[in-house]
C-alpha cells in the first residue's frame, strides 16, 4: 500500500534522485510526501523519519543558495 515501509522507501529514494540530479522541484514534494507518512506511521523520532526530514532540510538549503 502507499503507506507500507518498502513503498515509503521507494518513495524517498525517488526524491533523492531527483535531489542528485537538481531537479529540485519534482523531489520536494516526494520528500515531504515521505516524510508526512513516515510520522504518521513510524513516528516523528524514528531514524527512519529523521533521515528523510533532513534530506528535506538539506534540499531547502541547496533551493536557498
Amino acid at each position: 500500500g502507499s503507506e507500507h515501509p518498502d513503498t515509503l522507501m521507494s518513495v524517498s529514494n525517488l526524491a533523492g534522485l531527483f535531489h542528485d540530479k537538481g531537479e529540485f522541484e519534482k523531489a520536494q514534494p516526494l520528500y515531504e510526501r515521505a516524510l508526512e507518512a513516515r510520522e504518521r506511521v513510524l513516528g516523528v523520532e524514528h531514524p527512519s523519519t529523521k533521515i528523510v526530514r533532513r534530506n528535506l532540510e538539506i534540499l531547502f538549503d541547496t533551493i536557498r543558495q
